[in-house]
């Protein structure tokens, strides 16, 4: 199902009808330019400073959280940059930083994407890691950690983006969340108790596999068939994958969440701490 079909209607009307509108008397809508798991996403000009920023638009009834958790965790130089929320009658809009250079990867089912050296994997892999670190340190699961979902700035900068299937750490028990099929946890598919945070490190070892191979490991046509892959199927690797590496990514899609490796240990991990 495309991504749009879970778009409220009401916002792709909006922008149909107001295209050029003003937001908060600052900020005036371009175009858009994606669409995040609660909203449409633009490219805006702040009038004032005559810089671009992005920002998304969500439905007031719908989500609320994902405002107050980008307000909670104050800056990171691996999390977008947010500036402000501005609210009208129907939506809320929240202003961030523009990443130039857009998503890290551009992840297509069945299809090979041209993938990172093993030296640009770990440059942008420890980004990663440092950002999904201060989440969780800060009680913060993000629930849909992908490449789409991974900025690039000009200056090779990673900043991770779409708040709106965070959640927060309660009581050491994680919620069901949502997300992206292809990058859902074992214990996710299962409906099983977990570590609030398990889900957040497979989905970091689904997206360290796309970086280093170009496409998903996991992949089948139909959802039951994509599922039964993720709960039994060995994870493939090719006869050339740096050993390390290797090691890394399979510690990270451990199916076993009480036996996946934790965020500490991926911080410190032979790999990550070779040149």
């Amino acid at each position: 199902m495309p991504f749009w079909f879970y778009t409220p209607l009401y916002l792709h009307c909006r922008w149909k009808t107001r295209k050029y509108r003003m937001i908060g008397n600052r900020y005036r809508l371009i175009r858009q330019i994606g669409r995040g798991s609660t909203g449409l996403v633009y490219v805006a000009i702040d009038i004032k400073t005559h810089t671009r920023c992005a920002i998304k638009e969500i439905c007031k009834q719908k989500n609320r959280q994902e405002s107050s958790i980008l307000k909670e965790l104050g800056p990171h130089k691996n999390i977008i940059g947010f500036i402000e929320v501005i609210e009208d009658s129907g939506s809320i809009y929240l202003v961030m930083e523009m990443a130039k250079k857009g998503a890290i990867m551009d992840i297509v089912p069945h299809s090979l994407t041209e993938p990172y050296s093993n030296h640009q994997c770990k440059h942008l892999f420890k980004q990663l890691v440092n950002a999904v670190y201060h989440l969780h340190q800060r009680g913060i699961i993000h629930g849909d950690i992908k490449p789409e979902n991974i900025l690039l700035t000009n200056h090779q900068t990673v900043r991770l983006i779409d708040f709106g299937n965070a959640s927060r750490i309660s009581d050491m028990t994680a919620k069901i969340t949502t997300g992206s099929p292809a990058f859902m946890a074992p214990e996710l598919l299962k409906k099983v108790p977990h570590s609030p945070t398990s889900s957040d490190i497979w989905a970091l070892g689904v997206t360290l596999y796309c970086l280093a191979y170009g496409h998903l490991p996991f992949e089948k046509s139909s959802f039951i068939q994509l599922y039964q892959d993720i709960l039994t199927k060995p994870v493939p690797h090719s006869q050339t994958i740096n050993p390390q590496l290797k090691d890394l990514i399979n510690q990270l899609l451990e199916k076993d969440p009480n036996k996946r490796i934790t965020l500490d240990k991926v911080k410190h991990h032979p790999w990550l701490m070779t040149p």
